[in-house]
Formats: C-alpha cells, structure tokens, sequence
C-alpha cells in the first residue's frame, strides 16, 4: 500500500499479525545502534503510516528488529528494557507511532493503559516481586522517541530510592497558587 504522503521512500505498511514467539536482541546488539528515530510528522499520524528509518520500537513492533516480547496485543506490545532497572523492566508500547502521552488518541488511551495495568498485575506473579512501579518520560530522559511505559518490578527494601525525584518547597502559598491557576488555564485551553 502506497503513503499518502508520496515520498519515495515512504512505507505505511503496518503490521497485520501477531508475533508468536519470543524473540531476542543478538549479543552486542543496543537500539541505539540500529536505528534512529523519526517522528511523525501530521500528515502521518492522520493515516497511521511511518517514513523510513523506523523508529527502534517501531521495528520491533512490525517484527523487524529482535526484542524479548512478553505481551504482543492489538493496542500494544510490551518487551524486556535492554538495560533494566531491575530484571524483568518491561517497556510497554502502544502500536501506532506516537511520541509522546499527549500525541495518543485519547481513544487509544484505556486500552494502552489496560496493557500497562496488564502488565503491572503480572510481574508480582511472575517474578515475585512485591509491587511494581510504573512510570512514562515524555521527551525530557525520553532515549527513544515512540511512547511507552516502563513497568518495573520491586521489592522492598531494593535500593531504588527517589534519588531521581528531588523534592522542592514553593516559596509560599501564593507561589503555589501561581502556579496551579497556570496549569488550571492551560487545561482550559
């Protein structure tokens, strides 16, 4: 099927099957030195295509790069991190290419986040973890630009603290109060 868009080198073929094995990165082998990222542009997202280079979790996701796949559903695939937090870090990725949260169809929103809810629930079962703890960048630490979640199994007492999460003051109930009236008038925009 030809792009709309009618670039050359163009592809919109999305994958129509579900995968039925598990398959694996070759020893050596990182995402980083496979592909590179392109995102969407508009024209693109409105017919659900891609151009060439693929992004890495978009090659995965059509089966033409090896991941360790541990769920392969309609609304989203999820697989191994290559470089976990802790072993078992699953990334969950919607199918369709979005980069970031507020670029997903706020149709495709539930049934990500069923897959994400999905996955979550396993891990403690599978791996006997104590809980789980689930987290999204949207392009700010964001390695590579195709949305996902990364579910990652815990325990207590694992070492994993909120080194990564700083906490701050506001100067003073005003300062707060700023503050929530700019995001306020944002999400009524």
């Amino acid at each position: 099927m030809d792009c709309p868009c009618a670039q050359s080198d163009c592809s919109s073929e999305r994958p129509g099957t579900v995968l039925r094995v598990i398959r694996r990165f070759p020893a050596g082998r990182s995402n980083s030195e496979v592909v590179t990222a392109t995102p969407m542009d508009a024209e693109h997202r409105a017919h659900g295509t891609y151009c060439a280079p693929m992004c890495t979790f978009c090659a995965i996701i059509a089966g033409e790069m090896d991941a360790s796949v541990v769920l392969d559903h309609p609304d989203a695939v999820a697989f191994l991190d290559r470089s976990p937090v802790f072993l078992g870090h699953v990334l969950v990725v919607p199918r369709r290419h979005v980069v970031t949260l507020a670029e997903l169809a706020i149709a495709d929103v539930g049934p990500f986040f069923t897959q994400v809810q999905r996955v979550s629930a396993a891990l403690p079962e599978a791996l006997g973890c104590d809980g789980t703890w689930v987290s999204m960048n949207n392009v700010v630490s964001q390695s590579v630009p195709h949305l996902h979640a990364h579910v990652v199994p815990r325990v207590r007492k694992d070492g994993l603290r909120g080194f990564f999460w700083p906490r701050m003051r506001y100067a003073d109930d005003d300062a707060m109060e700023v503050m929530a009236q700019r995001i306020a008038d944002s999400l009524q925009a």
